[in-house]
């Protein structure tokens, strides 16, 4: 009976551990992180309030588009500070992707270094990251991140749904040219 109850705390507290170290990320798209000021939901105002006027953001009258801006020649607004290039990918007039290229940063030679300094930066489960092929990735409520450092620290957050969306829009756009 001992033995029994032995065997039954210890696989018990080996199921706790292994649940820990595969922590999910429980935050909902709502509580997405914030990269920069940039969310995912802004609107084309809403980005361009949060850059400030240096940056001349033009709509898009099909409310469709990606914004594009990189900082080789000329420095970032104080409000990207540390980026070296921007995609701001939108639909239906909303972010649903937010693409950031940064400067080298100290102390962010891996990718382990990258994610972990992600998750204290925004608040996230840093056992909640997956990394195959030098590219490491993280589910949550409706978005995901990914991260890689390839040549510099560069992140992705997506709205997947919407992502899901314009996708799909682009499929029937594509099959109805088709049959025209």
């Amino acid at each position: 009976m001992l033995v029994k109850a032995s065997l039954l705390i210890v696989s018990l507290l080996t199921l706790t551990g292994l649940a820990k170290s595969q922590e999910a990320c429980q935050k909902t798209l709502a509580e997405s992180p914030s990269i920069s000021g940039l969310k995912l939901g802004m609107s084309f105002q809403d980005l361009q309030a949060t850059i400030g006027s240096s940056i001349k953001i033009k709509p898009t009258k099909s409310g469709e588009g990606t914004i594009f801006e990189n900082f080789f020649d000329h420095s970032a607004p104080s409000s990207l500070a540390g980026v070296r290039a921007l995609y701001v990918r939108f639909f239906n007039n909303r972010t649903y992707q937010i693409e950031v290229f940064y400067e080298e940063k100290a102390g962010i030679t891996k990718i382990e270094d990258l994610t972990a300094h992600m998750s204290q930066e925004f608040d996230l489960p840093p056992m909640a990251w997956t990394a195959k092929n030098g590219i490491a990735t993280m589910k949550c409520g409706g978005f995901s991140l990914s991260a890689d450092k390839v040549l510099n620290p560069h992140i992705e957050l997506t709205d997947d749904a919407e992502l899901a969306a314009f996708n799909e829009k682009r499929r029937r756009e594509k099959t109805q040219k088709k049959k025209s």
